[in-house]
């Protein structure tokens, strides 16, 4: 499988930027930019449906406690380790009461709010509730007694020139064109900034649909020619 390293997208975003040794943006500088870019091209990757940078990690002990007078269970956020910062980077929580399972689904902390106050909306261990607030996750029903959650783990930075990006070869483009973008909208070239981000996120979901298509077809033929082995 073909690859990239943190030296060639450098190498590629410097002469694209026009920064090749600019005074005000040296590798490391450069380099912190690339990585955010790898970020925004992940969150977008996983809006889409990409599944590389899924995890899961049980919740450990639940701590009982209160939102307004209704019962609820929580557990600290940092237990998600290297989570993506990304509003959407929680997918759901598989939840037991220690005999029966369910599955909590994230809402907004308004909708949390409402739903767990009003008696007809009131949340029940097959169909939980959740969301993020102040550096914890906030559970309901308050039955709950554990679980596993399933969420988006941050793409590894890159440091060394030879490390490489996790970001699949038909995207490194993106990392590429985004890390550019930043670069001139800090140069002060405001003009075409915003326009580049919509026309990139627009290719990107373009490109990802051909490499869904072609990596099922890949699967499909996979399947096929192990059924024919059998």
């Amino acid at each position: 499988m073909a690859t990239t390293t943190l030296l060639q997208i450098r190498d590629q975003v410097t002469l694209d930027a026009g920064v090749k040794n600019h005074p005000d943006f040296p590798p490391l500088r450069i380099n912190r930019i690339i990585n955010l870019a790898q970020r925004y091209v992940q969150t977008l990757l996983n809006g889409l449906g990409f599944k590389r940078w899924e995890s899961s990690i049980a919740t450990g002990a639940l701590t009982a406690g209160f939102h307004g007078a209704t019962a609820i269970k929580t557990f600290a956020i940092s237990v998600l380790t290297d989570m993506l910062e990304s509003p959407s980077s929680v997918l759901l929580i598989e939840t037991t009461d220690g005999t029966t399972k369910g599955i909590a689904r994230p809402v907004d902390p308004n909708i949390f709010e409402e739903q767990i106050a009003n008696t007809y909306l009131s949340p029940t261990l097959a169909k939980g509730v959740f969301t993020r607030l102040s550096g914890n996750i906030l559970l309901a029903p308050s039955t709950i007694t554990g679980g596993t959650v399933h969420y988006y783990k941050n793409i590894t930075d890159l440091s060394a020139d030879a490390d490489v990006s996790e970001i699949p070869l038909e995207f490194v483009e993106f990392v590429i064109k985004k890390t550019v973008n930043d670069i001139k909208e800090a140069l002060g070239d405001l003009q075409n900034t915003s326009k580049v981000t919509q026309e990139l996120e627009g290719r990107l979901n373009e490109v990802y649909q051909k490499f869904h298509g072609k990596t099922q077809e890949q699967n499909r033929n996979k399947v096929n020619n192990n059924a024919k082995l059998g």
